[in-house]
């Protein structure tokens, strides 16, 4: 399952700065499913544009995941803090694997800082999944640092390839229109990502 991280209006919205979390985990998410699609991957939207809280927000997308049976859950975010923090990280729930450590490391390649693999067990989309699941925070979308290394094309590749530990030959890249709506059911190669930023973690 993939999960573009929060919600379009306020009672879930992402973190502002000089772009705004809530646009570019849709940016990224869409782009991230329409590469899976081209590998021949059924991918579940997990994503929630409108809710009526944030308990509502992050109930929908882990009960898509579970009530799908998906494979594996994958939430995107972005993070903000001061201006002058900056770099990636991928948070987990109990356990990493080569998939977490691929796509930092991909991360890393592109000229982001390594903040690490953080084990978080509070937040509600990786400890209620029942799949592994990962919550990528791509970068600090309040940073000139990482916003003027930014690009939807590679941040997605890198999530892509470091997922199937392949590269994708450069005809697999496509245009997706950031807010598109995508529900694509899923399969026995199903990959499902979700949501989360440190201003709103929950």
């Amino acid at each position: 399952g993939i999960d573009c991280g929060h919600s379009l209006n306020s009672s879930d919205c992402g973190a502002s700065g000089i772009k705004e979390e809530s646009n570019l985990t849709r940016e990224v998410g869409n782009k991230v499913i329409e590469l899976f699609t081209n590998k021949g991957h059924q991918v579940v939207n997990c994503t929630v544009d409108y809710c009526d809280s944030l308990n509502d927000s992050l109930y929908r997308r882990y009960d898509k995941a579970n009530m799908n049976h998906c494979d594996y859950f994958i939430s995107i975010h972005f993070n903000a803090f001061n201006g002058s923090a900056h770099g990636t990280e991928i948070l987990y729930n109990s356990e990493t694997d080569e998939k977490m450590e691929r796509i930092l490391s991909n991360f890393t390649s592109l000229g982001f800082t390594n903040r690490g693999l953080k084990q978080r067990t509070g937040l509600a989309v990786l400890k209620n999944t029942n799949m592994r699941a990962m919550l990528i925070e791509c970068c600090f979308c309040d940073s000139a640092e990482d916003m003027n290394i930014y690009n939807v094309d590679s941040f997605s590749k890198a999530i892509v390839e470091g997922f199937l530990g392949e590269t994708l030959s450069v005809g697999q890249t496509i245009n997706v229109t950031p807010n598109e709506s995508m529900a694509i059911p899923m399969s026995s190669k199903s990959v499902f990502p979700t949501q989360l930023s440190p201003i709103q973690k929950a």
